[in-house]
């Protein structure tokens, strides 16, 4: 299935963290994001701040990408219940079932101008890096 779908397994060591950069990096914004909420609260009660923090980091638009992960996997942003309950404009703006098709429509072209944020992104830190050595 992975070669059918051009996807390359990698596997990372356990007692090697360092090695898979992409999945630390992850887990520290959940860590970071978790001890924000935290302070001042008992120990033990991070279970039940993690669906909230994921949520807030899934719908958040990242610098690199200029778009919320949520945004480039479904092709529109995030709703919150109490607008889909309160005929919200962004909710009759949407469309129903054509409104959708639309998104997905628009969705590509959404995800190569995150590409090529990106790529700008990345090579401005490149040269701010290497100004600094």
């Amino acid at each position: 299935m992975c070669e059918r779908l051009n996807l390359e397994i990698r596997f990372a060591s356990v007692a090697h963290p360092q090695s898979n950069g992409a999945a630390e990096r992850a887990n520290g914004k959940i860590l970071e994001a978790l001890k924000k909420r935290l302070e001042g609260v008992v120990k033990g009660k991070w279970p039940d701040e993690m669906l909230s923090v994921l949520w807030a980091l899934r719908t958040t638009p990242t610098r690199p990408a200029k778009f919320s992960p949520f945004m480039l996997l479904y092709g529109d942003e995030a709703m919150m219940p109490a607008e889909l309950g309160a005929n919200s404009p962004r909710v009759m703006f949407s469309g129903g079932k054509d409104g959708r098709e639309v998104s997905l429509e628009l969705l590509e072209g959404v995800r190569v101008e995150a590409l090529e944020h990106m790529r700008k992104y990345a090579a401005i830190t490149l040269a701010t890096y290497n100004r600094k050595v």
